[in-house]
C-alpha cells in the first residue's frame, strides 16, 4: 500500500527530493519511482501513468517560476526560471547556460542553481499543502472529536476496502443515530491517509422535509428514491471537476465518469441511503461503478440490503456499556460539565 502525506514534506524534505528528480524529468520510469510519486498533487494531476503525472506537477511547478520570465540580473524567479529550464528541461550544458544564458562564472552559477532550487521547493511546498487541504475538504464535517467503541469496525471496513477480490460495494447498515456517516467518515479519512485511495467522492442522499405534508404525501415520498441516478451521476461529475458533462446522455455520462475515476484509486461514498426504493434505483449504479478498477462504494443505510448482490454488509451495532459511558464523559468534559464528567 503506498504512503500518503497527510502533511506536506518540508523544503529541506523537497530540495532532496529534487535533487534526483530533476535530473530524470525525461525519465518516466525514474520519476515514477520518485517519492513525488506519492505527493496529492501528482495523484491529482492528469494521466494514468504515475511517470507521466510526475514530470507535469515538476513542469506545473518551473512555469510558476517564469512569471519573471527574463535573465536580467534584477530578477530573481526569472533567473531560477531560465537556469532550471535550461539544465534540466533542455538538458542545456552547465557552461552554456551559466556564460550565455545567465552570464556569470561557475561558482556563481551553482549559487544561483541552488537558490532556485530553493525557490522551486518552496512552489512545491505551497501546491502540495494546497491539494492536502482540499483532500481534508471532500470530507464532510466531523460531528464528533473522538469515536468510541469503533476501532474494530473502522479496522474491519479498510480490510475489506482493501479487498480487491471482495465485493466491490460495502453496505454499512444501523439504527438512526447510531453513528453511521461518523464511521463511514473515519473509514474515509484512514483509507485517504493510508494511501488506499487517493480521491474521495462523498454523496449525501436528503429527503425533502415532509413536516407538513400529509399521509398520503409522506407514503408516496417514502416509495420515492431521495436520489435518483442522473443526479447521482451528476454530483459525482461535479465533485470530479467536471461539470461540462452534465448535457451528456446517461450511459455516456456514466462511461466518461468511469473513465475519470479509473484514473486514480477512488472511494466513492454515499450516505443515508435510507429507503429500499434508494436500493432499488442506485445500487445496480453503484455496483457498475465499482467495477471501475481501483474505485470502491461505502454505502451507509438504515436498512440491510443484503438482497442486493453483491455486496457487503457490516451491521452498527450500539455502543457497548463501557463505551457509552466513556462517550458521556467525554463529552461532559468538553462542555465543561466536571460533575457529570467524574461522576462514578
Amino acid at each position: 500500500m503506498a504512503e500518503f502525506h497527510s502533511q506536506a514534506p518540508s523544503q529541506v524534505e523537497i530540495l532532496a527530493i529534487l535533487e534526483t528528480a530533476l535530473p530524470a524529468y525525461h525519465d518516466l520510469a525514474q520519476l515514477a519511482a520518485s517519492p513525488l510519486a506519492r505527493w496529492q498533487i501528482v495523484h491529482r494531476a492528469p494521466g494514468q501513468q504515475v511517470g507521466n503525472r510526475v514530470q507535469a506537477v515538476l513542469a506545473a511547478a518551473l512555469d510558476v517560476l517564469r512569471l519573471g520570465g527574463t535573465a536580467d540580473a534584477e530578477d530573481a524567479q526569472g533567473r531560477a526560471y531560465v537556469l532550471l529550464d535550461s539544465l534540466y528541461r533542455k538538458g542545456l550544458p552547465p557552461k552554456e547556460i551559466f556564460e550565455e544564458l545567465l552570464g556569470v562564472g561557475k561558482r556563481q552559477f551553482y549559487r544561483e542553481r541552488q537558490r532556485a532550487m530553493q525557490a522551486l521547493a518552496a512552489v512545491l511546498c505551497r501546491q502540495e499543502t494546497a491539494a492536502i487541504d482540499a483532500w481534508y475538504q471532500s470530507l464532510p464535517p466531523a460531528s464528533y472529536s473522538r469515536l468510541f467503541g469503533r476501532d474494530s469496525l473502522v479496522a474491519g471496513l479498510l480490510e475489506r476496502l482493501a479487498d480487491q477480490e471482495g465485493p466491490g460495494v460495502i453496505v454499512l447498515d444501523g439504527a438512526c443515530g447510531i453513528g453511521k456517516t461518523a464511521l463511514g467518515r473515519e473509514a474515509a479519512r484512514w483509507a485517504l491517509r493510508s494511501g488506499l485511495f487517493t480521491t474521495l467522492v462523498w454523496q449525501t442522499a436528503v429527503k425533502a422535509s415532509l413536516k407538513k405534508a400529509s399521509v398520503e404525501e409522506q407514503t408516496q415520498a417514502a416509495a420515492r428514491p431521495a436520489i435518483t441516478p442522473e443526479a447521482l451521476l451528476d454530483g459525482i461529475a461535479q465533485e470530479l471537476g467536471s461539470t461540462q458533462w452534465a448535457n451528456l446522455p446517461t450511459p455516456e455520462k456514466q462511461a466518461a465518469i468511469a473513465r475519470r475515476l479509473a484514473e486514480r484509486p477512488t472511494l466513492l461514498v454515499v450516505d443515508n441511503l435510507d429507503t429500499v426504493a434508494d436500493g432499488r434505483a442506485l445500487l445496480d449504479l453503484l455496483q457498475q461503478l465499482a467495477r471501475t478498477p481501483g474505485t470502491r462504494v461505502l454505502i451507509t443505510s438504515r436498512h440491510r440490503l443484503e438482497n442486493f448482490d453483491p455486496l457487503s454488509s457490516v451491521h452498527v451495532q450500539p455502543l457497548s456499556g463501557e463505551d457509552t459511558l466513556a462517550l458521556v464523559r467525554h463529552i461532559a468534559a468538553e462542555r465543561g460539565l466536571d460533575e457529570l464528567a467524574n461522576a462514578s
